[in-house]
Protein backbone atom coordinates (compact mmCIF):
# COMPACT_ATOMS: atom_id res chain seq x y z
CA UNK A 1 0.00 0.00 0.00
CA UNK A 2 2.58 2.63 1.12
CA UNK A 3 4.44 1.52 -2.53
CA UNK A 4 0.94 2.76 -4.30
CA UNK A 5 0.81 6.19 -2.41
CA UNK A 6 4.26 6.87 -2.78
CA UNK A 7 3.74 5.66 -6.68
CA UNK A 8 0.82 8.31 -7.08
CA UNK A 9 2.56 11.10 -5.03
CA UNK A 10 5.87 11.40 -6.92
CA UNK A 11 6.54 13.16 -10.27
CA UNK A 12 6.31 9.75 -12.60
CA UNK A 13 3.10 8.55 -10.53
CA UNK A 14 1.55 12.11 -11.78
CA UNK A 15 3.10 11.72 -15.18
CA UNK A 16 1.88 8.03 -16.13
CA UNK A 17 -1.53 9.09 -14.49
CA UNK A 18 -1.63 12.18 -16.77
CA UNK A 19 -0.92 10.12 -19.67
CA UNK A 20 -3.69 7.14 -18.48
CA UNK A 21 -6.12 10.05 -18.77
CA UNK A 22 -5.04 11.64 -21.75
CA UNK A 23 -5.23 8.19 -23.92
CA UNK A 24 -9.22 8.61 -23.40
CA UNK A 25 -9.99 11.13 -25.58
CA UNK A 26 -7.18 9.76 -28.01
CA UNK A 27 -8.83 7.24 -28.14
CA UNK A 28 -12.17 8.77 -29.11
CA UNK A 29 -10.91 10.81 -31.57
CA UNK A 30 -9.24 7.96 -33.72
CA UNK A 31 -12.39 6.24 -33.32
CA UNK A 32 -14.35 9.29 -34.95
CA UNK A 33 -11.81 9.39 -37.56
CA UNK A 34 -11.96 5.50 -38.36
CA UNK A 35 -15.56 5.88 -38.90
CA UNK A 36 -15.02 8.85 -40.95
CA UNK A 37 -12.52 7.07 -43.43
CA UNK A 38 -14.80 3.95 -43.19
CA UNK A 39 -17.78 6.14 -44.85
CA UNK A 40 -15.73 7.91 -47.34
CA UNK A 41 -14.58 4.39 -48.10
CA UNK A 42 -17.98 3.30 -48.83
CA UNK A 43 -19.30 6.16 -50.40
CA UNK A 44 -15.88 5.43 -53.26
CA UNK A 45 -17.16 2.04 -52.82
CA UNK A 46 -20.98 2.98 -53.97
CA UNK A 47 -19.53 5.35 -57.06
CA UNK A 48 -17.92 2.56 -58.58
CA UNK A 49 -20.52 0.17 -57.88
CA UNK A 50 -22.98 2.58 -59.92
CA UNK A 51 -20.41 2.93 -62.83
CA UNK A 52 -20.41 -0.41 -62.87
CA UNK A 53 -23.92 -1.30 -62.79
CA UNK A 54 -24.04 1.05 -65.62
CA UNK A 55 -21.28 -0.06 -67.64
CA UNK A 56 -22.30 -3.80 -67.28
CA UNK A 57 -26.26 -3.21 -68.07
CA UNK A 58 -24.99 -0.73 -71.81
CA UNK A 59 -22.46 -3.68 -72.55
CA UNK A 60 -25.51 -6.89 -71.95
CA UNK A 61 -26.04 -7.95 -75.26
CA UNK A 62 -30.08 -7.98 -74.53
CA UNK A 63 -32.15 -6.65 -71.84
CA UNK A 64 -33.04 -8.69 -68.83
CA UNK A 65 -36.03 -10.92 -69.19
CA UNK A 66 -37.53 -10.00 -65.82
CA UNK A 67 -36.75 -7.98 -62.52
CA UNK A 68 -35.26 -11.02 -61.30
CA UNK A 69 -32.97 -11.03 -63.88
CA UNK A 70 -31.73 -7.47 -63.71
CA UNK A 71 -32.12 -7.68 -60.09
CA UNK A 72 -29.34 -10.74 -60.40
CA UNK A 73 -27.50 -8.80 -62.79
CA UNK A 74 -27.22 -5.14 -60.66
CA UNK A 75 -26.13 -7.86 -57.12
CA UNK A 76 -23.79 -9.46 -59.93
CA UNK A 77 -22.06 -6.29 -61.14
CA UNK A 78 -22.03 -4.48 -57.95
CA UNK A 79 -20.01 -7.82 -56.64
CA UNK A 80 -17.95 -7.84 -59.15
CA UNK A 81 -16.41 -4.11 -58.13
CA UNK A 82 -16.47 -4.17 -54.64
CA UNK A 83 -16.34 -7.70 -53.76
CA UNK A 84 -16.87 -8.55 -49.80
CA UNK A 85 -15.60 -5.25 -48.92
CA UNK A 86 -19.21 -4.15 -48.85
CA UNK A 87 -21.97 -6.02 -46.74
CA UNK A 88 -25.46 -4.79 -48.03
CA UNK A 89 -28.70 -6.07 -48.64
CA UNK A 90 -29.94 -5.08 -52.45
CA UNK A 91 -33.48 -3.75 -52.63
CA UNK A 92 -34.91 -2.93 -55.84
CA UNK A 93 -37.41 -0.87 -53.96
CA UNK A 94 -37.10 1.84 -51.67
CA UNK A 95 -37.71 -0.54 -48.48
CA UNK A 96 -34.76 -3.06 -47.46
CA UNK A 97 -36.18 -6.60 -46.71
CA UNK A 98 -35.66 -8.04 -43.14
CA UNK A 99 -33.73 -11.24 -42.44
CA UNK A 100 -35.02 -14.01 -42.21
CA UNK A 101 -34.65 -16.39 -39.38
CA UNK A 102 -31.70 -17.54 -38.57
CA UNK A 103 -30.39 -15.04 -41.25
CA UNK A 104 -27.60 -11.97 -40.52
CA UNK A 105 -28.53 -8.53 -41.16
CA UNK A 106 -26.15 -7.13 -43.08
CA UNK A 107 -24.58 -3.78 -42.51
CA UNK A 108 -25.98 -1.85 -45.18
CA UNK A 109 -29.29 -1.53 -46.90
CA UNK A 110 -28.78 -0.96 -50.93
CA UNK A 111 -31.55 0.62 -52.96
CA UNK A 112 -31.11 0.58 -56.83
CA UNK A 113 -32.89 2.44 -59.37
CA UNK A 114 -32.53 1.72 -62.99
CA UNK A 115 -34.29 4.38 -65.25
CA UNK A 116 -34.06 4.60 -68.85
CA UNK A 117 -34.85 7.44 -71.44
CA UNK A 118 -34.88 6.98 -75.15
CA UNK A 119 -32.65 10.20 -75.54
CA UNK A 120 -30.56 12.70 -73.90
CA UNK A 121 -33.09 15.36 -74.64
CA UNK A 122 -35.57 13.22 -72.83
CA UNK A 123 -33.47 13.20 -69.63
CA UNK A 124 -34.51 17.18 -69.18
CA UNK A 125 -37.10 17.94 -66.66
CA UNK A 126 -39.86 19.80 -67.58
CA UNK A 127 -43.53 20.68 -65.92
CA UNK A 128 -44.89 17.77 -67.11
CA UNK A 129 -42.17 15.80 -65.87
CA UNK A 130 -40.17 16.66 -63.07
CA UNK A 131 -38.02 13.49 -63.61
CA UNK A 132 -37.07 13.54 -67.53
CA UNK A 133 -39.45 11.94 -70.05
CA UNK A 134 -39.44 7.89 -68.94
CA UNK A 135 -38.94 5.94 -72.17
CA UNK A 136 -42.36 4.04 -72.38
CA UNK A 137 -40.63 1.06 -74.50
CA UNK A 138 -41.52 -2.64 -72.88
CA UNK A 139 -37.69 -2.81 -71.79
CA UNK A 140 -37.61 0.15 -70.45
CA UNK A 141 -38.23 -1.43 -67.09
CA UNK A 142 -35.69 -4.03 -67.72
CA UNK A 143 -32.88 -1.94 -68.56
CA UNK A 144 -33.53 -0.75 -72.06
CA UNK A 145 -33.43 -1.39 -75.67
CA UNK A 146 -30.15 -0.45 -78.15
CA UNK A 147 -29.23 3.29 -77.65
CA UNK A 148 -31.54 3.90 -74.53
CA UNK A 149 -29.70 6.24 -71.77
CA UNK A 150 -29.47 4.57 -68.57
CA UNK A 151 -29.46 6.16 -65.25
CA UNK A 152 -28.56 4.02 -62.41
CA UNK A 153 -29.15 5.77 -58.94
CA UNK A 154 -27.85 3.88 -55.70
CA UNK A 155 -28.63 4.43 -52.43
CA UNK A 156 -26.98 2.84 -49.04
CA UNK A 157 -27.75 3.09 -45.64
CA UNK A 158 -26.40 1.68 -42.77
CA UNK A 159 -27.51 -0.53 -40.61
CA UNK A 160 -25.09 -0.89 -37.92
CA UNK A 161 -25.46 0.16 -33.62
CA UNK A 162 -23.61 3.45 -35.22
CA UNK A 163 -26.26 3.77 -38.18
CA UNK A 164 -28.05 6.81 -35.95
CA UNK A 165 -24.94 9.00 -35.97
CA UNK A 166 -23.75 7.83 -39.61
CA UNK A 167 -26.89 9.05 -40.61
CA UNK A 168 -26.54 12.42 -39.40
CA UNK A 169 -23.85 12.24 -41.50
CA UNK A 170 -24.92 11.03 -44.40
CA UNK A 171 -28.29 12.78 -44.34
CA UNK A 172 -31.24 10.75 -44.25
CA UNK A 173 -31.52 9.23 -47.52
CA UNK A 174 -27.78 7.39 -46.88
CA UNK A 175 -24.92 7.88 -48.90
CA UNK A 176 -26.27 7.94 -52.97
CA UNK A 177 -24.97 7.79 -56.17
CA UNK A 178 -25.59 8.31 -59.83
CA UNK A 179 -24.04 6.98 -63.01
CA UNK A 180 -25.42 7.62 -66.67
CA UNK A 181 -24.58 5.67 -69.94
CA UNK A 182 -25.48 4.71 -73.35
CA UNK A 183 -26.64 1.29 -74.14
CA UNK A 184 -24.61 -0.58 -77.27
CA UNK A 185 -26.04 -1.92 -79.68
CA UNK A 186 -28.26 -5.02 -78.72
CA UNK A 187 -29.45 -8.39 -80.43
CA UNK A 188 -33.47 -8.09 -80.90
CA UNK A 189 -35.12 -11.04 -78.54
Amino acid sequence: MFKVKRFLGCRRGAVALESAIATIPLILCLAGVFEIVSTLFAGDLLKRAAHRVARSNALAMTAATDDANLENRIRGAITAEVGDWLDFDLTMNATCPQPQEGQEEAEYCLSATVQVYNSPGDMAATEDHPNGKLSQEGDAALGGGSGDMVVVRLRLQPRSTLGQLQQTLFGDHGLRAIAIMRNEERIAV
